[in-house]
């Protein structure tokens, strides 16, 4: 309130048609940033401004220039002035007229009135005094877990995905490694390793028949 009625009065002596304090100050520093640019007229309001090694087209008709800052803050940059300066234009009248005099002195034309204190306010004994909803019980037990979001982890839950501590590969235990086989050569592997048990177990049993000897009939 008090910083809106202070600006209102200090916009007293200013006219409408200059801009700011603020954007001038502004404008005689990026003034001071075009020494080091160049300006080639290509046409008439058609620039080419060369700043060390970097080149920037720059339009004065479009007000538009390749690096950006003039379109995006309504003030014209250092290449923009550089070549105002060569078409004799002052920069002062190409700012955006959002930063003129007249449209501050609009923005702070309205001021915000004074409240009393709340014990001077009128009482109102006919309005009814609106109670909170009262609160219904769900059914079954109430979850105190909050709700995840998507793709979050739940607490409590281990991790899906099982590495190995023999060969750092996923997929499979330290139990049953192969020593960083893929699931194909495991799988070949324990075929291999059941079909050499059973042999062993056939042989085992072919030597135990052999060793008895046969029984004579009397």
């Amino acid at each position: 309130m008090v910083r809106m009625a202070t600006r209102q009065q200090a916009t007293s002596s200013w006219h409408d048609d200059d801009l700011c304090p603020k954007i001038v100050k502004i404008l005689k520093v990026i003034s001071k940033e075009t020494i080091s640019c160049k300006a080639y007229m290509s046409k008439p309001g058609e620039y080419e401004i060369h700043e060390g090694t970097s080149q920037f087209p720059l339009s004065l008709n479009s007000k538009i220039c390749s690096c950006g800052a003039w379109q995006l803050s309504g003030i014209p940059c250092r290449h923009a002035i550089r070549a105002m300066l060569h078409a004799k234009i002052d920069p002062h009248k190409v700012v955006s007229t959002w930063y003129s005099v007249k449209t501050y002195k609009q923005a702070y034309s309205f001021g915000i009135n004074p409240i009393p204190d709340r014990d001077q306010w009128p009482s109102f004994e006919d309005i009814p005094t609106i109670k909170p909803p009262t609160l219904k019980r769900g059914v079954g037990r109430p979850c105190r877990n909050r709700k995840r979001e998507e793709g979050e982890d739940q607490k409590g839950k281990r991790a899906k995905t099982v590495k190995c501590t023999k060969c750092d590969c996923y997929g499979h235990n330290s139990r049953i490694c192969r020593g960083g086989l893929t699931a194909k050569q495991r799988k070949e592997a324990q075929e291999k390793a059941k079909a050499a048990k059973e042999a062993s177990k056939s042989s085992q049993a072919t030597e135990i028949n052999i060793s008895q000897p046969a029984s004579s009939n009397i």
